[in-house]
């Protein structure tokens, strides 16, 4: 896995384009705070339409279920925080 460091204004995470088969983004349980994540390229806001993943949560995607995203990945954090990113 890849150490992404997200912060407080909206960056990418990852070119999701990159990952054929599969992904997963994962918050570390001892992050003193989670991310807000954009997976359709949009740019992140600590608000909906972007997903709040907390301290411990992982996200995962699989090109067979069909929603692995294809674009860009922007996240955002109230406070600095290190994710980890894996794929192939």
């Amino acid at each position: 896995m890849t150490s992404v460091s997200v912060g407080t204004s909206s960056a990418q995470l990852v070119a999701a384009a990159a990952f054929a088969n599969f992904l997963k983004v994962c918050v570390p349980s001892t992050a003193a705070n989670g991310i807000w994540v954009r997976w359709d390229g949009g740019t992140a806001t600590q608000a909906s339409p972007a997903e709040y993943m907390p301290p411990g949560q992982c996200d995962s995607w699989v090109k067979s279920t069909g929603f692995l995203p294809t674009g860009t990945i922007n996240a955002i954090a109230s406070a600095a925080v290190a994710v980890s990113v894996n794929g192939n």
